[in-house]
C-alpha cells in the first residue's frame, strides 16, 4: 500500500488508486498491460477499455456514459455502437519504468514483458538494456561495499 501512496504522490495522480492483491489477480484477469483502464457498468459489461490511462480520454468516456444515462432515463431509446480510435500520447517509457523501480523489480519486469508482448522486441529492447544496466550497477555496488 505504501508503494501505491508513493506513486500517487510522485506522479501527482488525482484519481483513486485501486490496489490489486499481491498475486495480481485483477491485473491478470483483464490483461497484463501496466496502466490500462476499464470502465464497467453495474452488470460488469465493459463500457470503456484503454491500454493506457489518460485523464482526458477517460473524462470524455465518462461524459458520454453520463449523457447516455440521462437520455435513457428521459425515455429515449439508445443503442450501442462500436468505435475504434487510436489517440496518441507522450511516451517516456524510461521515466515511467524508473518510477516503477520504486515499486519493485517485479513491476519493472512485468512492464517490460507487457511492452514486448504488445509492441514487440524492438520496443522492449532499450528497456531491457536499461534494466540490465540497473541490475549490473546493483551488483557492482554490492561488491564495492
Amino acid at each position: 500500500m505504501s508503494h501505491s501512496r508513493d506513486m500517487v504522490t510522485d506522479w501527482q495522480i488525482k484519481r483513486p488508486m485501486l490496489v490489486d492483491d499481491i498475486g495480481g489477480a485483477v491485473h491478470s484477469a483483464y490483461g497484463t498491460l501496466p496502466n490500462m483502464t476499464y470502465i464497467l457498468n453495474t452488470g460488469g459489461t465493459i463500457l470503456y477499455r484503454a491500454s493506457w490511462t489518460d485523464e482526458r480520454t477517460i473524462r470524455m468516456a465518462l461524459d458520454q456514459i453520463l449523457f447516455e444515462r440521462t437520455q435513457r432515463r428521459s425515455g429515449m431509446r439508445i443503442t450501442p455502437y462500436y468505435v475504434e480510435w487510436l489517440p496518441q500520447r507522450v511516451n517516456d517509457r524510461e521515466a515511467f519504468v524508473d518510477g516503477l523501480l520504486k515499486i519493485g523489480d517485479r513491476a519493472v519486469e512485468e512492464f517490460i514483458a507487457a511492452v514486448d508482448h504488445t509492441s514487440g522486441e524492438a520496443a522492449a529492447k532499450p528497456m531491457r538494456e536499461w534494466w540490465a544496466r540497473i541490475q549490473e550497477s546493483r551488483v557492482t555496488a554490492r561488491t564495492d561495499d
